[in-house]
């Protein structure tokens, strides 16, 4: 018996994978991951705890692995929760999530310096009145726990999902801005730490600030919540955190428990599992497949781009082993210190970065704070003086002040911050 050739095999291989997001748009299996707000996750940061107490509810639980855009095809009445995100959502998500709404979906939000806001950008757009999460740290000096960076919300409103809750704790938290309906506050000794130096200084905002709100559009309901570390297993038996995520849970599902409850693994870095890889193929090709007037054109399509691209692989493989490949020196060091969490070295790094594209951008002979901001200021009008000097100097006291930085989230903060201002300044990004 002959054996098949290499084009059978790939032909079937692809074939398949054209069909799957027909037949299999909600996939029902997991696996254990230390990503980060994963139901799969037994680890502190992640929700298993959560996900076993939905289960104990008397809830199915499923993940998702691919596009938003599959949420659509399920029949039964459902509950989303998106929870953490760390890969950005493309601009299809947010119709999808559109549609989801309309047809009375409730859609639960829980973010704070992640990648969630690009969704809700794309939301915004659609959606009346849906907020952001504002991107600073919150603190709070009138009611926290061990630190000011560990908020206790007591300020809630009459809504049911605070029924017999008294204070919820949050860890790192951002606040929420927008025209929405505001459900939980801070209390009014509260302030975002916009240069992350931990202490309150003169000009920075101050509270109360919202910290769970919502919006209705149509049938649906988004609820967005300001930290997604109230939901892991280290902070949901912290204060009345559990008490509040059954009671969002309940509320949500109409206190019906045959309502399946979904919860977004797709946009989850964790390459150590065999889903995450699946999940990107099955989102690439879902957005075709869930287009009524193209799906059944899809297979056709995927035979055509097959056989003209078979008989090119030897061609294309020569191309590119022949064509140079080259690497920024700049980005491998970034991406190194941050996989080694030497997130000292990476701010450092982003710093002498900072400082030589301000001399180089502005002609100077040396890197000296008064007079790039004098100069910045010239050519930036709306940019003010004070403003970028104290970035700077706030800047160099971190690089410089011998502070070791242990947590991802605030090298996040640094990093976007320094992102920010360099797009005010008018410095291209890295």
């Amino acid at each position: 018996m002959a054996k098949p050739s290499v084009k059978i095999i790939l032909f079937t291989i692809i074939f398949f994978f054209s069909f799957t997001p027909l037949i299999m748009p909600l996939i029902g299996t997991g696996s254990v991951t230390v990503a980060d707000y994963s139901i799969y996750n037994n680890n502190w940061n992640g929700l298993s705890t959560f996900r076993a107490v939905i289960e104990n509810e008397g809830y199915q639980v499923k993940p998702l692995i691919s596009s938003l855009s599959c949420i659509n095809r399920i029949n039964n009445k459902s509950v989303l929760f998106i929870i953490g995100p760390s890969t950005f959502y493309d601009s299809l998500s947010a119709p999808a999530l559109i549609d989801y709404l309309s047809k009375g979906g409730k859609v639960i939000i829980a973010d704070d310096f992640g990648s969630s806001s690009s969704l809700l950008s794309f939301l915004s757009a659609i959606v009346p009145g849906v907020g952001l999460f504002e991107g600073h740290l919150l603190l709070d000096s009138g009611s926290y726990d061990k630190n000011v960076s560990l908020p206790v919300i007591t300020y809630f409103s009459s809504h049911p999902i605070f029924n017999g809750v008294n204070a919820i704790m949050l860890n790192y938290a951002t606040i929420i801005a927008g025209d929405m309906t505001f459900l939980a506050y801070t209390s009014n000794l509260s302030w975002l730490d916009a240069n992350a130096n931990y202490a309150y200084d003169a000009g920075e905002l101050i509270g109360p600030f919202p910290v769970v709100a919502s919006t209705v559009y149509r049938n649906g309901t988004i609820v967005l919540i300001s930290d997604p570390s109230v939901f892991n297993n280290d902070m949901i038996n912290r204060a009345d955190n559990l008490r509040f995520a059954v009671n969002l849970l309940n509320w949500a599902a109409d206190y019906n428990t045959s309502t399946l409850v979904i919860f977004d693994e797709g946009h989850r870095m964790d390459v150590s599992t065999s889903t995450f890889f699946f999940g990107i193929i099955l989102g690439e090709v879902n957005w075709i497949s869930s287009n009524w007037l193209i799906a059944p054109l899809y297979p056709l399509v995927a035979v055509y781009l097959v056989k003209s691209w078979l008989p090119k692989r030897e061609k294309k493989k020569i191309i590119e082993e022949t064509t140079p490949r080259f690497k920024s020196t700049f980005s491998n060091k970034i991406k190194w210190y941050t996989l080694s969490q030497n997130y000292n070295k990476a701010v450092e790094v982003l710093f002498k970065k900072l400082k030589g594209d301000l001399v180089k951008t502005y002609h100077l002979k040396e890197y000296n704070v008064s007079l790039i901001s004098e100069v910045i200021t010239v050519n930036k009008p709306e940019v003010k003086k004070t403003e970028v000097e104290m970035f700077l100097k706030n800047l160099d006291n971190i690089v410089n002040s011998g502070k070791i930085i242990i947590d991802k989230d605030v090298f996040l903060r640094i990093f976007i911050d320094i992102k920010k201002f360099r797009e005010k300044v008018g410095l291209a990004w890295l």
